[in-house]
Parts: C-alpha cells; structure tokens; sequence
C-alpha cells in the first residue's frame, strides 16, 4: 500500500488529504511505558515512525486514541506513571 507512485512520490498521492488516527491498547500499565519502564520508550517514541509516515504520505494526523488497560501503578503496575506519555 505504501509503495513509490501510490503514497509518497511524485505523483504517488493516493492518500494525500486522508487521516490518519493510531487506535491501540496496551495490556501493559501506564508505568511500563517510559525509558526506565519494562518497555524503555515512552508511547510518543513508539508511535514516532506512524507519525513520520503520515506526514509523508500528506496526511492529516488525529490525536492518537490510547487506551491503557493493565494495573496503574498506584495499584502494583509497573513503575511510575510518565507525564506526557501521548
């Protein structure tokens, strides 16, 4: 779907004016994603390359849609939560 002359090339923009929104969720509390978290990177690093793909194929990025669904940490999640995690 993201080849040259379809996405992101002269002439590819096939998705040029289209959204994009990321929809996920995590198993994991909110804690684990951070540098010192079980998953080292915080979710705007992991989310880093669908933003950058957007932005190449021309398209208009939506807030991502997070949605965290193990233990905070308060409740023996792991770690501490991150400010600015989205």
């Amino acid at each position: 779907m993201l080849s040259r002359d379809f996405a992101n090339s002269m002439g590819g923009n096939a998705l040029a004016g289209k959204y994009w929104r990321s929809v996920l969720t995590t198993g994991e509390p909110e804690g684990a994603y951070c540098p010192g978290g079980y998953n080292r990177y915080s979710m705007v690093d992991i989310l880093r390359p669908f933003k950058l793909t957007a932005a190449m194929c021309h398209m208009h990025r939506l807030t991502p849609n997070p949605g965290i669904l193990g233990p905070p940490a308060e409740a023996g999640g792991i770690g501490k939560p991150c400010h600015g995690l989205w």
